[in-house]
């Protein structure tokens, strides 16, 4: 019987360190479930701060629509809580399938949120480009009709050459978007890096799930006896030892001797009889 540690209500071995495996990996993926839940209560409480209407654009096309950033959370927190189920049964089952669909889905996390921090990190660079040119551009590129007026009645409200345009509206919430435009940048950074420190978790998730695979086939998480180990049942075993096998016997049995087409001799049965001879 080899010796056990309770991880997660799951009596893992202790050889081969599997029971340290075993708690790291549950470990990381309660991370990954804490993570998306409090992505989404930052996301929940950002929704109910009140914002103006340039903050209000610069979210949209920054950090994406808000209802679509609700349903990546929510998605998120399912999928960890569905992966840390699986993970808790593959190691209770010692399943090497399982383990590898697992490892497969957290390297599609790592790549997934690596590719999502570049083209925040890229949109904050642009911004910050786009602001330096002052606020004159982008009064001149949003709030000013740069080729013909469109008198129509059924014209375009939003494009600045209808003559239904709100140019005072536009030239304010260009001056609000400038006015918080740190803050915002500093919100948008720190999701960039939790983004990013998500990403190098899942990396290493994924690294730590392809050693206890690998690990797997010398040292079981839950299986009370080593792979190779023979199991006898009802005498004792000693592998390696000098004697004899006695088929039944309930003492212990060595096994190292083999004797093949060794022939058993018999004692001699000598016959003998008494011949009459007659004459």
């Amino acid at each position: 019987m080899l010796p056990t540690e309770d991880v997660y209500g799951v009596p893992i071995n202790k050889a081969g360190n599997m029971s340290k495996l075993a708690k790291t990996l549950l470990n990381m993926h309660v991370v990954f479930m804490l993570i998306y839940l409090v992505t989404g209560i930052i996301q929940v409480m950002n929704s109910m701060s009140p914002l103006s209407i340039g903050e209000q654009e610069a979210n949209v096309n920054l950090v994406g629509n808000s209802e679509g950033t609700y349903s990546e959370a929510l998605l998120g927190l399912i999928v960890s809580i569905a992966v840390f189920t699986f993970l808790r049964k593959a190691i209770k089952d010692d399943n090497q399938e399982i383990m590898t669909g697992i490892m497969l889905c957290d390297g599609c996390c790592a790549g997934m949120t690596c590719l999502q921090g570049g083209c925040l990190f890229l949109g904050i660079a642009g911004i910050m480009i786009a602001k330096s040119a002052g606020r004159q551009v982008w009064y001149d590129d949003l709030c000013t009709c740069q080729g013909v007026p469109d008198n129509r009645a059924g014209c375009d409200k939003s494009g600045a050459c209808c003559r239904y345009f709100d140019e005072q509206g536009c030239r304010k919430a260009v001056d609000e978007f400038h006015d918080g435009f740190a803050g915002m940048i500093i919100l948008i950074s720190i999701r960039a890096i939790v983004v990013c420190g998500l990403s190098m978790c899942c990396i290493f998730a994924t690294m730590q799930l392809s050693a206890a695979r690998d690990n797997m086939r010398a040292f079981p998480f839950c299986s009370s006896s080593l792979p190779g180990t023979p199991t006898v049942i009802g005498s004792t075993m000693i592998v390696g030892g000098a004697g004899s096998v006695v088929m039944g016997s309930p003492n212990t049995i060595a096994m190292g001797t083999v004797v093949v087409g060794h022939p058993v001799q018999a004692p001699s049965v000598v016959r003998t009889s008494s011949v009459k001879s007659s004459e």
